[in-house]
């Protein structure tokens, strides 16, 4: 007997569905598990670019780095930008040479550490060619001990993780480096950057008696341009630069009462003619930074850098007091009034000399240094 159709079964209906949901997941996964491959391999290609692209700049940053002392004797730096990109100097550390940290300023440093907020803070930024901090030295927390001259490190970390070290006092080295372009000139070097000028003072706290002059130094920053407003009867005011022996025989060099500083004006310009400003004692105290009533011979030692200080009218000999209230020009300096500088240095010459007899002096040299702008 033959079946009616409608009751046959169909075999083989639910293979071929599962089949179809089975290719239908298998797709679906695999398109996204290709879109996902294909994403991470962007990214990681991206990656790989920036990458390339940081060492690239990080490979690019170049500075060198002055250290100095402030006239109160705070460690002070200055960088100059000698790479190709811009550089942002994010933290500082200074260390001794036992790794204890003796200052640092920065970000994301922690606190308790000995971290003093440098002047400027930082971040520090300079464009190729450019140098920082723009005003000037940029002044540590770390007041440098003179009596013992330790030898400090300092570490400029950028934000490309480039880590750039210069030392205090500097290395003949780092020295010879920068003679060329500025300072080296006979047996001393005169750090270009470290050109300051002072108001001098007195009153209002500026210590008076005993050692004292009454007269105070007021730092103005780099001496390079000045107001020519300040000249005239009230033209009192001082200037500093810092020293370094370099002679080759390690020789100490003692600066004598008759070294000076000597501003010339331009032929027709001013009244300033020929004004020297002579070497004086400073030392700070109190919040003040005071020039002591008698000069103190300066003692130069080799490769140990010194802030020397001219403010006196007049050589301080032996009984002749702080002269410095009568260091005014004899009139107005015109604006527009550009004068050269000199430094006019005298003494005595020799290994581990500490006092000089003027009689006796075996060194003397002139060094054309600076340009001041009367504006």
């Amino acid at each position: 007997m033959e079946i009616p159709l409608q009751g046959r079964r169909r075999h083989g209906i639910s293979g071929v569905i599962g089949a179809v949901i089975m290719f239908t997941m298998l797709f679906t996964i695999g398109s996204e598990y290709f879109i996902f491959i294909n994403n991470a391999n962007n990214l990681s290609t991206q990656a790989l670019v920036n990458r390339a692209n940081s060492l690239s700049t990080r490979l690019q940053e170049a500075m060198t780095i002055t250290t100095s002392l402030s006239a109160s004797n705070y460690l002070e730096f200055y960088f100059n930008n000698t790479g190709g990109v811009a550089v942002n100097v994010t933290s500082l550390m200074l260390m001794s040479s036992a790794g204890v940290i003796l200052a640092c300023d920065g970000l994301a440093l922690p606190s308790g550490q000995g971290c003093t907020t440098s002047t400027p803070s930082m971040p520090l930024v300079a464009n190729p060619g450019r140098g920082a901090p723009r005003s000037g030295y940029a002044v540590t927390g770390y007041q440098y001990p003179t009596s013992t001259t330790p030898i400090v490190t300092l570490k400029l970390i950028t934000s490309n993780g480039n880590i750039f070290v210069q030392t205090y006092p500097e290395t003949g080295v780092s020295l010879a480096a920068q003679a060329l372009s500025s300072g080296a000139i006979g047996d001393l070097y005169l750090a270009f950057q470290s050109y300051h000028y002072y108001t001098v003072t007195t009153g209002n706290g500026c210590p008076t008696g005993g050692s004292y002059s009454g007269y105070c130094l007021n730092d103005q920053g780099k001496a390079f341009a000045i107001d020519h407003a300040n000249t005239g009867p009230n033209y009192n005011v001082g200037f500093s630069v810092q020293i370094t022996d370099l002679n080759q025989q390690k020789a100490n060099i003692v600066l004598d009462p008759y070294t000076l500083m000597s501003l010339v004006p331009e032929s027709g310009k001013g009244s300033l003619s020929y004004t020297n400003w002579f070497i004086v004692s400073n030392t700070s105290t109190g919040g003040f930074n005071s020039i002591l009533l008698s000069y103190t011979d300066v003692v130069l030692k080799y490769d140990v850098p010194q802030v020397v200080v001219f403010a006196a009218s007049a050589p301080q000999l032996s009984g002749v007091a702080y002269s410095g209230t009568y260091l005014q020009a004899t009139g107005a300096v015109a604006a527009g009034t550009t004068t050269p500088v000199f430094m006019v240095s005298h003494g005595c010459e020799a290994a581990g000399i500490t006092s000089c007899a003027i009689t006796g002096g075996n060194y003397g040299q002139n060094s054309p240094y600076v340009t001041t702008l009367f504006y």
